[in-house]
């Protein structure tokens, strides 16, 4: 044809009847991250859950949709982690394809872990990117793509002390031990934990003073450095020692500070710092008698021996001991020795003083028979 054949409307130009027109697809995606285990404040493992929703609220069908998402350090990841709705997550690279989400349609991400030890006090966040597909996204409107929790901190330390040994009226020279035990109830590792605790007087150190489950005790400064303790984990100090002779009648009693750390501590509920013992104070002396020259049938002007034996058998130290013994008539003393103490010749008197537990006085007189006693 000639040109005139394109000029449909005679104005002497061809004319071009075709109109090119070109659609562009558009797919509004929106990604909005929940925290779906719904509490911002968890302890130490606890479980916490992330839900990634993608909503394709474009015109078209949003096609090679996929974003990109960790769970992050301070998690660890529970089998839930990675469920998706459609599509596939890879933990390593953290890319959840998503594929193909038609108008109106969503998908979904779950990323779950449980918060360690450790954690107490930390921010975890978790972000993703937004979702992008083949598609134009026209606007970043209605996308949430940050999560964060604070990891409860807390750690409720519970300070112990009991009587290990059991018995409260103990004899001078028993074994006396106290047990503290530090427990962590509360949400969070505690750190930084100590105490201080002293042997009291009126004990003597054993072996086994200063004993520990953990960390370290000095017995100068009383101070036991236990460091780090768990959620749930106890940690232990013993302290024992034998009771001091002369301690009976005393009460003796340990006690100990609460345990402090790094964390804040709430309360002292269940604390319970002090124990006491009570020595026992019972003496039993025993005087014992016996004619130690051993002829019960002397003859006049024979020499004769008297032996006097005390003997503490009771639990604790007897002090003030003494008794009163003049040789009869129809016999002379002639002299005599004391193992402890004095004897006083005019009044009988024997002042022995102190006699520890299971210690043993001695006096012996040494005499003659006196003429004119015969048969007497």
């Amino acid at each position: 044809t000639d040109a005139t054949d394109n000029d449909l409307n005679g104005d002497g130009n061809p004319d071009d009847p075709t109109a090119i027109i070109i659609n562009t697809p558009t797919a509004d995606l929106v990604t909005v991250k929940t925290l779906a285990s719904g509490d911002a404040t968890p302890d130490e493992g606890d479980t916490v859950t992330f839900q990634i929703v993608i909503t394709n609220n474009g015109t078209d069908l949003a096609t090679g949709v996929f974003l990109t998402d960790f769970l992050p350090a301070g998690l660890t990841p529970t089998a839930n982690n990675g469920t998706v709705s459609q599509g596939s997550y890879s933990a390593t690279s953290g890319i959840f394809g998503i594929g193909a989400i038609p108008v109106g349609g969503t998908a979904t991400l779950t990323l779950e872990g449980t918060v360690d030890a450790g954690q107490g006090g930390n921010t975890i966040t978790n972000t993703t990117t937004a979702a992008t597909g083949n598609q134009l996204d026209p606007s970043t409107a209605g996308d949430d793509l940050d999560e964060a929790v604070i990891v409860n901190q807390t750690a409720s330390l519970v300070t112990v002390k009991t009587l290990l040994s059991g018995d409260q009226t103990p004899d001078e020279g028993d074994i006396v031990t106290f047990q503290i035990e530090v427990t962590n109830n509360g949400a969070g590792n505690a750190t930084g934990v100590f105490l201080n605790d002293l042997l009291p007087a009126g004990l003597t150190p054993t072996a086994n003073n200063g004993t520990v489950s953990q960390g370290s005790y000095s017995a100068a400064s009383g101070i036991f450095g236990i460091g780090a303790i768990p959620v749930g984990g106890t940690a232990t100090l013993i302290l024992e020692g034998t009771v001091d002779v002369g301690q009976g009648g005393n009460t003796i009693t340990n006690t100990t500070t609460a345990a402090a750390g790094d964390q804040v501590d709430p309360d002292n509920v269940g604390d319970d710092l002090t124990e006491s013992v009570v020595i026992n104070d019972a003496t039993d002396l025993v005087t014992v008698k016996t004619l130690l020259s051993g002829d019960a049938t002397p003859s006049e002007g024979d020499a004769i021996t008297y032996q006097i034996v005390v003997t503490n058998n009771g639990a604790a130290q007897a002090t003030n001991v003494s008794l009163t013994d003049q040789l009869p008539a129809g016999v002379t003393l002639t002299g005599g020795t004391v193992s402890q103490g004095t004897y006083d010749v005019a009044t009988g008197i024997w002042t022995i003083g102190t006699l520890n537990d299971g210690a043993v006085a001695t006096i012996v007189f040494n005499a003659t028979v006196d003429a004119g006693t015969a048969g007497t």
